[in-house]
């Protein structure tokens, strides 16, 4: 009995020793290695942590995936990779990047170009037609005939291409901006200071605020991401501003020539307004700058008023967007309806009257029109007008401008 004992002694004390020695090997582990090892259900919770970022990172990049598929639409020029008309100084001229054929960058130092549209001869035959493709507020892309007009002798209407940028120290006030003839070195642009903001007030008395308006260096900026030069030997900016001043071109309460009208008439009546023009580069940004000084705003109890850049001595006139198909808006239906606004132009023509905005029923059209600011697939905002269709006037509307068709006018705004 006690040989028994003993030897079951023997077995618990050698248990005892081995047990002892194991506590002693998992209390070293645990205190020297413990930040290496994570727990079972520590695990799993990391796990399934990584797995919700895996899966939210490629939806994300599914998602742009996507997006490209759907809307990217690259239209393209007769330039294309393999063919490319880089020599000789024809207007034809231009290096392949996909687009609309009008504006693109020169390669060269020469040739020059109006907004493109098929001869008038062509058109009346209709034989030939330049089409364009265009971003709209909503996403779509519209594609459209760039229409012209002329008597055959020397009466003649160009379409052009828009755009609008903010002034930076006038809140509610855009530079809207229609190009019409692009060459090497300079771009010929139609400028109008527009309130496009329909919450934004006009101040009164508005005699008073025309000329506060007319008297401040106006600042504008065209970002580098949006726009570039007209071509590679364009006089570049730099961060030492350049003055020009002179007498500019402006058309006042004129038939055409207007702000939205998508045209230039080139025997259009004007007179000449002395204007200060600084033109800088943003040394931080990269940006186009420009400060403007004797722009007359279109604003109520005046007529309609637009200013001819066409120096190569102004920023903006060295200046084309740098995707034509995204960032400017073209015309859609030439120089018909372009009469609207202005003292005695008509309310019932097919844009928005430029001098009235946001003020309401009136004299002057703007009770057909409802406005927003609105933001596109391309990553940039547009101005959207909309006159819908009726069959009586709004209240409080005295202009007979009603029609069965309801009108769409957008713009895009580059900042």
């Amino acid at each position: 009995m006690n040989k028994y004992i003993k030897k079951c002694l023997v077995v618990y004390i050698s248990l005892v020793v081995i047990l002892c020695g194991m506590v002693g090997i998992t209390y070293a582990i645990t205190a020297s290695d413990a930040d290496q090892y994570i727990t079972r259900s520590q695990y799993a919770t990391d796990m399934n942590h990584l797995q919700s970022k895996l899966e939210e990172k490629e939806s994300s990049i599914m998602g742009k995936i996507n997006k490209y598929r759907s809307t990217d639409v690259k239209f393209v020029t007769y330039d294309n990779p393999i063919k490319q008309h880089l020599s000789g100084t024809t207007n034809f001229i231009g290096k392949y990047n996909g687009g609309n054929y009008f504006p693109r960058q020169y390669p060269g130092n020469a040739g020059g170009r109006n907004a493109t549209y098929e001869a008038v001869s062509y058109q009346k035959q209709g034989t030939n037609a330049h089409l364009n493709l265009y971003r709209l507020y909503n996403g779509n892309y519209l594609i459209s005939n760039a229409m012209g007009y002329s008597d055959d002798s020397t009466y003649t209407l160009y379409p052009t291409t828009n755009f609008a940028v903010p002034c930076e120290n006038l809140p509610g006030w855009y530079l809207e901006c229609r190009l019409q003839y692009q060459g090497w070195n300079v771009c010929y642009y139609l400028v109008s200071l527009l309130k496009l903001d329909a919450t934004v007030p006009y101040q009164k008395p508005y005699a008073t605020e025309r000329n506060r308006i007319h008297n401040m260096e106006l600042m504008f900026r065209f970002k580098k991401d949006f726009f570039k030069y007209t071509s590679d030997y364009a006089t570049k900016l730099t961060p030492t501003p350049t003055t020009y001043s002179a007498n500019i071109a402006r058309f006042y309460n004129s038939a055409y020539n207007q702000p939205f009208s998508y045209c230039y008439h080139n025997t259009e009546s004007s007179n000449s307004e002395a204007v200060t023009i600084r033109s800088w580069l943003d040394e931080d940004t990269g940006d186009y700058m420009m400060g403007v000084k004797g722009l007359y705003a279109n604003i109520p109890d005046y007529a309609s008023a637009t200013m001819w850049f066409t120096s190569s001595s102004i920023g903006l006139s060295r200046l084309i967007v740098s995707d034509n198909v995204e960032y400017q808006c073209g015309n859609t239906y030439g120089y018909f309806f372009t009469n609207t606004g202005g003292n005695s132009g008509q309310s019932q023509g097919g844009y928005p009257p430029p001098c009235h905005i946001g003020e309401g029923p009136g004299a002057y059209g703007d009770g057909y029109w409802e406005y927003e600011f609105v933001d596109c697939e391309n990553g940039i905002k547009y101005w959207h007008a909309y006159r819908k269709a009726r069959n009586a006037n709004p209240t409080g509307e005295t202009g007979t401008g009603y029609s069965s068709v309801g009108v769409h006018y957008n713009i895009p705004i580059l900042y």
